[in-house]
């Protein structure tokens, strides 16, 4: 079984994706991560917990998508969906954060009502409230709430 986190990472995905379906879209699942979308356009989806400070931090590999959807989750049982698209993507690519291990990293925060990213210097922050979905992805409650990893709490 997945750990506490990549178990409600699966569940949030699948939610995500059951959700596109209903709308009329179609995501193939690739790995991990990972779809294409009808087009052949490749989307990475990720979930993040809020940390304590209010922000999520999220990450995707490298040269494994073009467009990015970013589940933030707010509740215990509710995400809220930010889709980054690929003129986006390609916009700021340079400006992210890549780790040793080629991962793209996501610092989002929301600061009165405002969404943001915060990409590397020169650029800083940046505005990313016009592609936060108006639908909150919804996953049902599980039997068991996992508050850190390795120790499951009933």
């Amino acid at each position: 079984m997945a750990s506490g986190g990549k178990h409600r990472a699966e569940q949030f995905r699948t939610a995500y994706y059951a959700r596109r379906k209903l709308q009329g879209e179609r995501l193939y699942y690739g790995e991990s991560d990972y779809f294409t979308d009808e087009t052949g356009r490749r989307v990475g989806v990720t979930w993040s917990a809020q940390g304590e400070d209010g922000k999520w931090f999220l990450n995707l590999m490298k040269g494994k998508f073009e467009e990015a959807v970013l589940l933030c989750q707010i509740r215990s049982d509710t995400s809220v969906a930010v889709r980054l698209p690929t003129e986006f993507m390609n916009r700021y690519w340079h400006s992210f954060s890549i780790d040793k291990n080629d991962e793209m990293k996501f610092h989002i925060g929301k600061e009165r009502g405002i969404w943001n990213i915060t990409l590397l210097k020169p650029i800083g922050p940046v505005e990313i409230s016009e592609f936060v979905e108006k639908e909150p992805v919804v996953v049902q409650e599980t039997d068991a709430v996992y508050f850190s990893a390795g120790t499951t709490y009933a």
